[in-house]
């Protein structure tokens, strides 16, 4: 297993995972398969790395080939200079339990941390999603609050949002 920045490169493999993470773990994201899949390959393409910046994407890989995702984004008004949003973080079930996701989160907090002006990092996640919970708890994230009603689905159940932060310097 190596953990390294995506690069546009890495747009197909990297949009076949995501497709795969909204179609499987269809209540884990605010994002729908349906609204991502016909998204253009340069949506993508910004998604893995904005060409200001704003953004990066860490994958791990398992034999080379792309087994889990985290992104990091960049906040860059100056009020909110100080912050980094987790997104976009999914390991494919068959390589779940050997660390990766740990890995990962690890690259994308590591990379904040390079920021002198980013001191904090926030995450949000659906409630109910134990797994995810734990491992940022793990990863040294607090939860902060939940958004009570923050998704809808198809059948009109609504789900709350728990937020997460945690302090980076």
């Amino acid at each position: 297993m190596h953990i390294r920045r995506l690069t546009k490169a890495d747009v197909a493999p990297y949009r076949e995972l995501m497709l795969e993470a909204y179609a499987a773990a269809d209540g884990s994201f605010i994002s729908t398969f349906t609204e991502r899949a016909p998204l253009p390959l340069r949506w993508w393409e910004e998604r893995i790395a904005h060409e200001d910046g704003s953004s990066v994407t860490f994958g791990a890989f398992v034999d080379d080939v792309l087994a889990g995702t985290a992104g990091l984004k960049f906040e860059d008004r100056t009020r909110t200079r100080h912050k980094a949003t987790l997104f976009g973080m999914y390991v494919a079930p068959a390589h779940r339990g050997v660390g990766l996701g740990k890995a990962l989160i690890g690259a994308a907090l590591d990379c904040a941390r390079t920021r002198e002006a980013v001191t904090a990092a926030y995450l949000a996640l659906t409630e109910g999603n134990a797994a995810a919970l734990a491992l940022y708890e793990a990863c040294g994230f607090i939860a902060y609050a939940t958004e009570p009603m923050a998704l809808r689905d198809d059948a009109n159940a609504y789900r709350g949002v728990v937020h997460m932060w945690q302090r980076l310097r």
